[in-house]
């Protein structure tokens, strides 16, 4: 069973954000496809919408993440700060195969 990720100790390591490589491409880069976004509008005026944007993590919401912006990308880059600061984001640990149980995927001939 896959433990809820607010129950995580986290061992990564971000970096500080910068203008180009910010919270939100750092997290997407750790997480790969198992994270999601769901983004709505969530008020404003119509020529100043506001959005919000929640993470879903292996398809388990995460609304205490949830973030607002005046855009869907700053939405996003303001939760993804607030998950990737959280101290839960960690890799998973995946047992190694013996060398004797991997497969060469092409042969040298010598």
């Amino acid at each position: 069973m896959i433990m809820s990720f607010l129950e995580r100790v986290g061992t990564h390591q971000f970096q500080e954000p910068t203008p180009m490589w910010g919270y939100l491409p750092q997290l997407n880069q750790w997480a790969g496809t198992a994270l999601q976004w769901e983004i709505m509008r969530d008020g404003g005026e119509d020529h100043i919408p506001l959005f919000k944007a929640i993470p879903i993590y292996h398809g388990e919401r995460l609304e205490v993440f949830a973030a607002h912006g005046v855009s869907k990308k700053a939405a996003k880059e303001n939760a993804a700060s607030r998950m990737a600061r959280s101290g839960h984001c960690s890799h998973l640990v995946r047992p190694k195969l013996p060398l004797s149980l991997v497969v060469p995927l092409f042969n040298i001939a010598t």
